[in-house]
């Protein structure tokens, strides 16, 4: 037990170092919330998911973006699945001219098998981005882990960090190389069988062209299962 929460101990170390090793950044506090449903379709081992995210900035005063993402997905087996899915941005940024951003994306997820009471998983993504501020498309490679230690049988400690990688340069902004990093700390409550609710930390890295920023987000994330 007493090595297990040394592991899950170390592994926030880690995640919350990335909130030092930026300077000379822009900082902003900021609301991010995630609503999302899933359930099946009628084909064997097919799932539908819906997400909305509004994101707000300026410490919670004015509307940032607004995600609407469908999806599908392929359960391989109970540890790995693919995924398919469309994401429209509506993105409000300070100081700046509203936009249009369009992502489709294929993702690969995968949970590895327990060490002690920890659970590992991995998420995989490409992105395809077109935005009408351009007429190029971006394309943007994401990598997530993501660890979790049980506190009883419905509540656990979470911690993840998510790599953003753009494979190219654009004309209306992604340059190639390190676009983002996300770094999260938090809790998972299991409510019921339809219902799960995750809430904590994330610490959001942006690499610009100019000056890069670096955002505290309290993320509130809830999800329902049909």
């Amino acid at each position: 037990m007493f090595r297990t929460y040394q592991i899950f101990t170390l592994t926030l170390i880690m995640v919350l170092s990335n909130t030092l090793a930026y300077a000379e950044t822009i900082e902003d506090g900021r609301f991010w919330f995630s609503i999302s449903g899933q359930g099946n379709l009628p084909i064997e081992n097919w799932h539908w998911n819906l997400d909305l995210q509004p994101r707000i900035r300026d410490e919670g005063q004015h509307i940032d973006q607004l995600h609407i993402i469908p999806a599908i997905y392929y359960q391989l087996n109970a540890k790995s699945s693919i995924w398919i899915a469309y994401d429209h941005i509506n993105a409000h940024p300070a100081g700046k001219e509203s936009y249009v951003e369009n992502i489709y994306w294929q993702q690969f997820s995968y949970k590895f098998d327990p060490i002690a009471d920890l659970t590992l998983s991995s998420r995989s993504r490409l992105e395809e981005r077109d935005s009408d501020l351009g007429s190029e498309t971006a394309y943007r490679f994401r990598q997530m882990l993501r660890v979790s230690y049980p506190i009883n049988q419905s509540v656990s400690l979470v911690a993840s960090n998510e790599l953003f990688l753009n494979l190219n340069q654009t004309d209306w902004g992604p340059k190639r190389g390190v676009d983002q990093n996300r770094a999260f700390v938090g809790f998972n409550w299991v409510a019921n069988q339809l219902t799960t609710l995750e809430m904590g930390y994330m610490n959001q890295f942006v690499n610009t062209r100019t000056i890069d920023k670096e955002n505290h987000i309290l993320f509130t994330s809830m999800k329902f299962n049909f």
